[in-house]
């Protein structure tokens, strides 16, 4: 039998009414109308009785429809007990930065192979819904999440730094520089919604730096552009480290020291993480 005409019959069978089931499975009245005919044609009965455009179930449709509730029952419990099995072996997060996790990534696919890696780039809100709206185990930021239904950890301190091309006349220089003696760069930052942009903007007011030059871009074509010609980033040590390790020199400046981040990872206080995303919780937990 069809699966379509069985739907079709269940639906009708609670409204008694063709448009309404053709309204709420979004097909045509004339769709349903078939799909039931095509049903009583197999079944050689009338499941309903027809009046005019009104429907009601008779004695052979009420015989049919208690089996047919159980089967969809069946089937959609089926559905859930493979979703339930495959949501066993997955692991879901967001994380802006994901160029700081492509080693370890690869490294925890290469012990758990059978464990199926979902990413996504999308900065969390400070109410951490993006991880009930993406469906999603962890949230790794180093925004502060206010949510008294997640639980958190510190994973490591982000230190800001001034990355510049190796040539750059600071490149190397001893101690701790001033970010005043960059007052003359222009700066590659970050678009304004980006939450360490926000946090950088709001450094620089407090130190009292206003950059002469700056352009805003994507990282993608930020880091481009700083390969390509003589311009300044403030970023992170570890970004830095991990996305431009090749054509880049870090410089620490003084004025930032205060202005350390703490990346963390959130995940739900009362929904137990499945085996796939403890066994990434505990190998994130021994390796950064």
């Amino acid at each position: 039998m069809n699966l379509l005409h069985l739907e079709y019959f269940r639906e009708a069978a609670r409204s008694e009414h063709v448009q309404k089931t053709g309204e709420r499975l979004h097909v045509s009245p004339s769709a349903v109308s078939s799909g039931i005919r095509s049903l009583e044609q197999e079944l050689g009965v009338n499941l309903f009785d027809r009046v005019g455009r009104n429907m009601k179930l008779n004695e052979y449709g009420k015989i049919f429809l208690p089996h047919i509730e159980e089967m969809f029952s069946s089937l959609h419990n089926g559905v859930n007990a493979v979703q339930a099995a495959r949501h066993q072996k997955r692991v879901s997060f967001t994380i802006s930065d994901a160029a700081l996790y492509i080693d370890l990534v690869s490294r925890f696919s290469e012990a758990y192979p059978e464990i199926r890696i979902r990413q996504i780039n999308q900065t969390p809100d400070r109410q951490g819904k993006l991880i009930d709206q993406a469906d999603l185990d962890f949230i790794m930021t180093s925004q502060v999440i206010e949510n008294c239904g997640l639980d958190s950890c510190d994973l490591f301190e982000e230190q800001i730094i001034v990355a510049v091309p190796p040539s750059h006349p600071l490149a190397g220089a001893p101690g701790p520089r001033s970010i005043f003696e960059f007052q003359d760069e222009l700066f590659l930052m970050r678009p304004k919604p980006d939450y360490f942009q926000q946090h950088v903007d709001q450094m620089l007011l407090e130190i009292g730096f206003q950059p002469k030059q700056t352009m805003e871009m994507e990282c993608i074509l930020r880091y481009r552009m700083f390969e390509k010609g003589f311009y300044a980033l403030i970023t992170t040590k570890r970004s830095q480290e991990n996305e431009i390790p090749n054509c880049s020199v870090s410089v620490s400046v003084q004025e930032f020291e205060p202005y350390s981040l703490i990346k963390k990872l959130y995940w739900r206080k009362n929904v137990p993480l499945s085996p796939g995303a403890l066994k990434f919780k505990e190998f994130l937990m021994e390796s950064v």
